[in-house]
């Protein structure tokens, strides 16, 4: 393929516009029968180790070996910033997870830990407990607290053992 084609290509498939505008200025200085590394420079968009070994593979004639060693170098760098940045961002997940599911068991036990003491305080007034219905407090009648204590039962049953234990 001929290299003015293989910059065309490449300009079109790089994604970003600054280095298709880049490519396209090397292109027309090639076509101008300039050598591949000046107009390469003349961007600065590309790092100078780049210009530096597409010299040295221009001049060698051994082009397509050091665009080949160019490109193997830029993926280790990839790859290790990759690695770098899953072990940056895997403690931070972590402890989020954690922070996140530590909230939602106290939330879920604290409310039951509250329940059972105030139900098993003897020596306390006792409490009425809420209604379901529009949030308001319901009140007893000077019933039994095994009343008032069956009918909160009734809506946690899983507090049922450990009440009747009190």
């Amino acid at each position: 393929m001929p290299i003015l084609q293989s910059l065309d290509i490449t300009a079109r498939t790089a994604g970003n516009v600054v280095i298709e505008d880049a490519i396209l200025k090397v292109r027309a200085g090639v076509e101008r029968g300039e050598n591949f590394v000046d107009p390469l420079k003349a961007t600065n968009v590309f790092p100078h180790m780049v210009g530096q070994m597409i010299g040295v593979g221009e001049q060698t004639g051994a082009l397509d070996a050091m665009l080949g060693k160019i490109a193997d170098f830029y993926e280790d760098e990839v790859d290790s910033a990759i690695a770098d940045l899953l072990a940056l961002i895997e403690p931070c997940l972590i402890a989020f997870l954690g922070v996140t599911i530590g909230s939602i068991v106290i939330s879920m036990y604290l409310p039951l830990f509250s329940l059972i003491g105030k139900l098993s305080s003897p020596g306390e007034s006792k409490s009425e407990p809420p209604a379901l219905a529009g949030g308001q407090f319901a009140r007893s009648n000077a019933a039994s607290s095994l009343t008032s204590r069956h009918s909160l039962l009734t809506f946690w049953p899983p507090l049922t053992q450990a009440v009747l234990t009190c």
